[in-house]
């Protein structure tokens, strides 16, 4: 009985002074995990390598570029709407297409 005492208290010592190197790297795991998934470009750790760095960086500038060209036409679309309204109120009809079957255009 003392025997087992004494493994269960050493195991649980050992266990202990584990448990906040665990608990560590399960945060920063978490953290990494919340940054990748959360709109953030990436997470690196240090030394990171550099070809994923760059590699990221021109992903990054595309996507920002996309995200701009995005904002800008959802900006013009309620603009040409309206124009296309203007036109349809003029001209009833007029923007109107006949289809066919295949839904190739009919002249």
């Amino acid at each position: 009985m003392v025997d087992t005492m004494r493994t269960t208290s050493t195991h649980s010592r050992a266990s202990l002074e584990l448990d906040p190197v665990k608990d560590r790297w399960r945060a920063a795991a978490r953290r990494r995990s919340c940054i990748n998934e959360g709109e953030v470009y990436r997470f690196f750790l240090k030394p990171c390598n550099p070809t994923d760095l760059i590699t990221t960086i021109q992903q990054a500038i595309d996507h920002k570029r996309l995200e701009g060209r995005s904002h800008e036409l959802l900006r013009e679309f309620p603009k040409q709407a309206a124009m296309l309204d203007a036109v349809e109120r003029q001209q009833p009809g007029l923007l109107s297409l006949d289809l066919d079957e295949s839904g190739a255009i009919f002249i």
